[in-house]
């Protein structure tokens, strides 16, 4: 009995080694719904995939690709853009997986600092 439980112990252990192994698409915690991404100059778009792996972004025309290394990170950058009064969907695809993110914006971004009424301390 002590034999099949240790093959039981193992098995489960090379499933969820091959279980880590596997990474899912993601985009970094910066492309969220409603963000803005600066207008006039070539914009990267990043995050993790399965390590070789191919991962397209398609957004306001332009489709471009990036590849997994090794750690899972990928980036693809989109030519310069033009502001938009309008939101648009960026969306992210690995093989069959696919994600959306709605109500993209183009135009200037700005990082501020020094005020107390600023709602981040920098």
């Amino acid at each position: 009995m002590r034999g099949r439980q240790a093959l039981v112990l193992v098995g489960l252990f090379f499933v969820a080694a091959a279980a880590e192994l596997k990474a899912e698409l993601k985009l970094h915690a910066l492309f969220t719904e409603h963000v803005v991404l600066q207008r006039g100059m070539p914009v990267p778009v990043w995050g993790e995939a399965d390590a070789g792996k191919q991962v397209t972004v398609d957004f306001a025309g332009q489709k471009v690709q990036g590849k997994a290394a090794a750690n899972g990170r990928w980036m693809a950058v989109l030519k310069s853009l033009p502001a938009n009064a309008e939101g648009a969907v960026m969306t992210v695809t690995m093989g069959d997986e696919k994600l959306e993110v709605k109500d993209v914006l183009v135009g200037e971004v700005w990082l501020c600092s020094g005020q107390s009424n600023m709602g981040w301390t920098v």
